[in-house]
């Protein structure tokens, strides 16, 4: 265990500009609006051995600035304040993410999810490898080791900067809530793990910046049930996944209203939303490989775990 002082110390962590250049980022609204994807600029306002911790990227069609804030850069045309950014929803998917890798137990059972993850992750992804919904990096991170190059995609700011600290000390460190006010710091080693082939933007899923046919897999990890239009956002996942890439999707389906509409929920009173997706991927020139049912714990406190039981659909686009 570490003390408060390692625990709660959270560095810059640049973003480094030979990947900049290698992932060729486009502007998520112009990009998708016309018919050429709209390349985005870079101006560097502090750089640190090649390493960009302030700046912009800018739109040469639109006036839309991307700010690069603390390293992460802001790619979303529409920031919010995501209701991840608050601490105690990150110390809970920091639990979720990572507590398995812990020298010593941080809980008695449920156990961690580290499972879950490498299930996730364990066919080869070839290329570029998309996690949109990335959260705090644990299936970024996993998927690396079967693919070349793997960006998340996080909305919540808060985050995706958590991810690329983790990235950048190879370690794990945060303040886990037991009960009411009473917690405690823990500082673990994440090395076995971290590999140098990923990067975290903040953006929208469903907004992507990035030109179509790019991506070699897309991984969604319980993240259409969070979003205001599901349809929308597969067929923006769709058209940036190249012909023969793997979209690897998992759902509990716990819809929110408050979030999406009803209207927009996938299934209806004949089709479950399992039915839903499959005949999406079918209607959409995908051959669906696997279906499973995974289980994924969420702690909220020493005293409160959630158990949730996602869907697993794991299918590939046509060539």
């Amino acid at each position: 265990m570490g003390g408060a002082a390692a625990a709660s110390t959270i560095s810059l962590t640049p973003m480094r500009r030979n990947l900049v250049d290698r992932l060729s980022f486009v502007c998520p609204v112009c990009s998708w609006s016309g018919s050429e994807p709209v390349p985005l600029s870079l101006s560097v306002d502090r750089e640190v051995a090649g390493e960009v911790v302030s700046g912009a990227f800018r739109c040469g069609n639109c006036p839309r600035r991307y700010p690069i804030l603390d390293g992460v850069a802001v790619l979303d045309p529409e920031p919010l304040r995501s209701a991840y950014d608050e601490p105690d929803s990150l110390q809970s998917y920091l639990w979720t993410h990572y507590a398995d890798l812990s020298h010593e137990p941080l809980d008695d059972p449920p156990p961690p999810a580290g499972d879950y993850f490498a299930r996730l992750a364990e066919q080869p992804l070839g290329g570029l490898v998309l996690d949109l919904g990335s959260s705090v990096g644990r299936l970024a991170f996993e998927v690396s080791a079967r693919a070349d190059f793997v960006l998340g995609v996080e909305r919540s700011f808060e985050a995706a900067k958590r991810a690329r600290e983790i990235g950048r000390t190879r370690r794990v460190a945060f303040h886990l809530r037991d009960e009411g006010n009473r917690g405690r710091y823990v500082d673990f080693d994440a090395s076995r793990l971290v590999r140098g082939n990923v990067e975290f933007v903040c953006g929208d899923a469903a907004a992507l910046p990035l030109a179509p046919g790019v991506a070699g897999g897309i991984l969604a990890a319980n993240l259409v049930d969070r979003l205001r239009d599901p349809d929308h956002f597969l067929s923006r996942a769709d058209a940036v996944l190249r012909p023969g890439g793997r979209f690897v999707l998992t759902a509990p389906f716990s819809w929110r209203p408050d979030v999406t509409e009803t209207g927009r929920w996938l299934g209806d009173s004949v089709r479950s939303a399992r039915e839903a997706l499959l005949d999406w991927f079918a209607e959409h020139g995908y051959a669906v490989e696997e279906q499973a049912e995974l289980d994924l714990t969420i702690r909220n406190h020493r005293r409160f775990f959630e158990l949730l039981r996602p869907l697993l659909l794991r299918a590939r686009k046509s060539v």
